[in-house]
């Protein structure tokens, strides 16, 4: 019986470490104001930062105010972001990106998507939506 308490016991273990690294938002869909969880290496999502994984954004939604910046934080894989329209005034696409960080900051309020156009599209796929109040 014990055999099989520890055994049950580590599926339990792998199964939790293989769901970590999630945000603080609501969900896949959930706007993170800022109370963000771990990312991925190196990689605190929330207060402004989005973590690039090798297939999706934690968060996904993110809320920021008018004038705050949204930085994008290179964890794995290579990608090409880009914001669909509309785009806010002064923000530029951030394009190729395989390593570091791209900051932009937003002077006005809206609702601005972006995707990678290597593992996504508008609304589909690696997707998010920065939304400044």
């Amino acid at each position: 019986m014990d055999q099989i308490c520890r055994t049950l016991l580590g599926f339990a273990i792998v199964g939790i470490a293989a769901c970590g690294g999630g945000g603080g938002g609501t969900g896949s869909t959930g706007v993170n104001n800022g109370t963000g969880g771990t990312g991925g290496a190196n990689c605190t999502a929330g207060d402004g930062t989005i973590c690039v994984l090798a297939g999706s954004f934690n968060p996904i939604d993110i809320t920021i105010a008018k004038n705050g910046s949204v930085t994008f934080q290179e964890v794995q894989g290579a990608h090409f972001i880009v914001f669909d329209a509309p785009l806010a005034n002064g923000v530029s696409n951030i394009g190729d990106f395989s390593s570091g960080t791209a900051s932009r900051t937003f002077n006005e309020v809206g609702t601005f998507p972006y995707h990678c156009t290597l593992h996504g599209g508008v609304g589909t796929g690696m997707h998010g939506t920065i939304k400044v109040q």
